[in-house]
Order: structure tokens, then C-alpha cells, then sequence
């Protein structure tokens, strides 16, 4: 009985030391992957909400005071140049052109008399110069006259894009009155607020904390319309930048850390700062160098001042990897 009993306690011994063998052996040989930093001139766009406007945006005003009579366009309508918009009604106008046309005819009738009379000596010479000065006068107040009744038609001052109308068809029109909008939509403005820690080297808004800035370019095709709204990407160019996988990386509190492998293969926490974050990638701004050896994943499976077994990836296979990971 008591060789079958020890026997069986060491076939039990056996099956214990067999069972817990291979685990002790695969966690002894679990292989972590380590990389180094890619070190490298890349360009990254930095995108903020931009107001869009017109470089040529002007408010059409009515010069004189009237009723308008017609409008030869519609909301929205392109116009060219010179094309009649609007047309006030322009009976008073036109008196006041034709009483100067007829007081120049009148003028002139006088001073042709009076160039007659002064050659044979009957008035003086500075008579016949206090009727040419009559005359100019009179052709002065024709000009003045001829330009209010031009201003009865509003024309467009370049082509643009009408806005919509801020009065109607009959309305009575005070001088100076606003007719409509028009817009040159083939080079636009974008304006877009960057923020102080951006830019702590410019001027910048004391309220907001915001530092204005205005782009310029062309809008051949007119996509863009003033008064709209959009993003706007402005490219940094960044000159041997430390970029690294965010999976790499593991957060404590809101801070962020790496896992560095020193020359004895041990593990050691250190903290980074991330200067601008991409898809998938972080630029470092301190903390890494590019000889630096970094876990690149299984933060769960090991702790700081650990020792580890690794395999060494580069860096630019992983980033192949995540590249077409994410574009499945």
C-alpha cells in the first residue's frame, strides 16, 4: 500500500513539474517589439476655421434721390462692367439738364454779340471777359446737371457677383441708400485666428488671445463666394522632426510616456511631449532621440525597470504596417 502511495505522489510530482515547466519557459521567452524614433523633414498642415471674403466686395449706393423706375438684373446674376443695374426715375433730372442746355445756348448767343461789339469798339474788353466767364459758368452748371442725371443709372463699377436687393421696385430712394452688394470672386481673403501659444512672437488680439492673419489666392472658377465660411490648411515645414506611432505611447494622467530599453535590456519609463499629433503618429518635441530604443507595444504585459527579451523592428516597416492597417 505504501509503494502504491509513493508511486502516485510522484507521478503526480511528474505531471506538476511538466505542467508548470512550459509556462515558466514561455514567459521567460516572451519577445517584445522595440523600434528606434524616425528622424526625418516631413510637412504637416495645421487647419483652422477661416472666414472667406471677396478682395473686391463693395456696397452699390444710390448717388441721388428717387424713385426706382426698373432693375435690369436679379439676385445673384453675374454682371459685367458697365451694365445698367438700376435706373431711378429721371423727370427732375433731365429738367434741370435741358434749363442748362438752354441757358449755355443763351450764353453763347451773348458772347458772340459781344465779341461783335467789342471790335468795333462799343463795349470794353473787360465786358466781353465778364460774358466768357458768364458763359463758363453756364456750361459748369450743364456738367453739374448731365452728372446727376447720369447717376440716376447705376452701373456696375467691375464684373462681380450680385448680392441680394435691399430695396424694391418703386421705392423711393434717398441719396446714398444701399441698392445691393457686388463682389470680384477671382481672388479671395481668407481670414483665420491663430492662437497666442502658437505664435507667442506676434502681435496678437489682448481680448482673445488670437492672432489675426489673412491668406490671398485665386478663385478662377468661382467656387468660392464671399461671405462663406470654410478651413484652411497652412503647411509646416519641420526640419529633422522625432515621429513616433501614438501606440507607442501610454497615458498617466494627461501626461505621456514611453517605454525606453536601455543597454541592459530594461525597461524605463520616460516622458515625452508631443508637438503636433497626426494621423496615427506623434512629432516629438522633447524626450526622444532618434537612437533611442522604444517599446512599441504590450504596455500591459510588462512594468517599469523590467527586463525584457525583444526582437528589433525599424521603424519604417511599422509605419508601413499602420499605413495599410488603417487603409482596409
Amino acid at each position: 500500500m505504501k509503494g502504491v502511495n509513493l508511486i502516485a505522489s510522484m507521478a503526480i510530482s511528474i505531471l506538476l513539474i511538466s505542467c508548470s515547466h512550459p509556462a515558466e519557459q514561455q514567459e521567460e521567452e516572451m519577445e517584445f517589439v522595440v523600434s528606434s524614433p524616425l528622424q526625418t523633414d516631413t510637412t504637416i498642415y495645421k487647419e483652422y476655421v477661416a472666414q472667406i471674403r471677396s478682395a473686391n466686395h463693395i456696397e452699390l449706393r444710390s448717388q441721388e434721390k428717387g424713385y426706382l423706375e426698373k432693375i435690369f438684373v436679379d439676385e445673384g446674376q453675374f454682371v459685367k462692367k458697365g451694365q445698367l443695374m438700376f435706373k431711378l426715375t429721371p423727370v427732375i433730372y433731365q429738367a434741370e439738364v435741358d434749363k442748362a442746355k438752354a441757358e449755355v445756348e443763351a450764353a453763347e448767343i451773348e458772347f458772340t454779340n459781344a465779341k461783335t461789339l467789342a471790335g468795333k469798339n462799343i463795349i470794353s474788353a473787360s465786358e466781353v471777359a465778364l460774358i466768357r466767364a458768364k458763359l463758363n459758368q453756364a456750361k459748369a452748371t450743364l456738367s453739374l446737371a448731365q452728372a446727376h442725371l447720369n447717376f440716376t443709372e447705376i452701373r456696375a463699377p467691375f464684373n462681380g457677383l450680385m448680392d441680394r436687393f435691399y430695396t424694391r421696385l418703386g421705392s423711393l430712394v434717398d441719396e446714398g441708400e444701399l441698392l445691393t452688394n457686388l463682389s470680384d470672386n477671382s481672388k479671395m481673403w481668407v481670414y483665420f485666428n491663430v492662437s497666442e501659444a502658437e505664435y507667442l512672437d506676434y502681435d496678437f488680439n489682448n481680448e482673445t488671445g488670437n492672432i489675426a492673419f489673412r491668406a490671398g489666392f485665386q478663385n478662377p472658377k468661382g467656387v468660392l463666394r464671399h461671405g462663406e465660411t470654410g478651413n484652411i490648411l497652412v503647411p509646416i515645414n519641420l526640419k529633422d522632426a522625432i515621429i513616433i506611432p501614438q501606440k507607442s505611447t501610454f497615458d498617466i494622467l494627461d501626461r505621456k510616456y514611453v517605454y525606453i530599453v536601455d543597454a541592459n535590456n530594461v525597461l524605463q519609463s520616460r516622458e515625452v511631449t508631443v508637438a503636433h499629433e497626426l494621423p496615427h503618429l506623434y512629432v516629438i518635441a522633447s524626450g526622444l532621440q532618434a537612437s533611442d530604443k522604444i517599446l512599441s507595444e504590450g504596455f500591459g504585459k510588462v512594468k517599469n525597470n523590467e527586463k525584457i527579451n525583444y526582437k528589433f523592428v525599424p521603424i519604417k516597416k511599422q509605419l508601413e504596417e499602420i499605413k495599410k492597417l488603417h487603409a482596409e
